[in-house]
């Protein structure tokens, strides 16, 4: 059975603030784990934060 990878079953609403630079990720899921990385290196830029309480803050 084929499974679509970009569906994406979980309510997560992603909220960006430009000063202080933060990516607020609202509706975070406790089984995942969430990270930014730089999309032209593919390096990471931030470590991981669990979204336990479902919400994650992630500042560049």
């Amino acid at each position: 059975m084929e499974q679509n990878k970009f569906l994406n079953d979980y309510p997560e609403q992603v909220v960006l603030t430009p000063n202080p630079r933060k990516i607020g990720i609202t509706g975070a899921c406790a089984e995942r784990a969430y990270g930014l990385f730089d999309s032209e290196t593919g390096t990471q830029v931030t470590g991981y934060k669990k979204g336990t309480d479902g919400q994650v803050e992630l500042q560049i």
